[in-house]
């Protein structure tokens, strides 16, 4: 077990919504490979805001329904707005955070068989190990950017 915490350094991830689907699964699975992880429903804490630091990341889950330039089909509109204001949201928070050392991503999932899509698309669990894949790659040279579970960028 020592040679894995030598290979991989343990981080401290907060992820948002854990409480089923994505979330969840983003949370078994970086709990299970040794990170410290802090999941949170809803309502902020002036202790999250401390958990924050130089070298902290920030992944927000958001939708690639939420890109201007990827509208190809319309509908959905109270759902796309919503991700759209994530992304705005995400894209303030790196601006703020970046003088702090501090990374920020927006995350596309992928359609992920869940609740909400009816069961269609791809296990939780691959779409959360694409995702974490994403945040270990998140650094303050990509902060900022809006990324596929896959590993490419989206447009805004």
């Amino acid at each position: 077990m020592g040679a894995f915490f030598e290979e991989f350094s343990v981080m401290t991830i907060l992820i948002t919504g854990c409480n089923r689907g994505i979330g969840l699964q983003l949370a078994k699975q970086l709990s299970e490979r040794g990170d410290d992880v802090i999941g949170v429903c809803r309502k902020p804490s002036a202790e999250l805001a401390a958990n924050l630091h130089e070298g902290s990341k920030v992944a927000i889950v958001s939708s690639r329904v939420g890109s201007i330039e990827d509208n190809s089909s319309g509908g959905n509109w109270g759902y796309r707005a919503s991700k759209t204001a994530v992304n705005m949201i995400g894209t303030n928070l790196m601006h703020e955070l970046k003088p702090r050392g501090i990374a920020v991503a927006l995350l596309h999932p992928g359609l992920v068989a869940t609740e909400m899509t009816g069961g269609h698309g791809i296990e939780a669990a691959a779409s959360a190990s694409g995702l974490i894949q994403r945040i270990d790659a998140l650094n303050m040279q990509n902060t900022g950017g809006f990324w596929h579970a896959e590993g490419y960028r989206l447009p805004w």
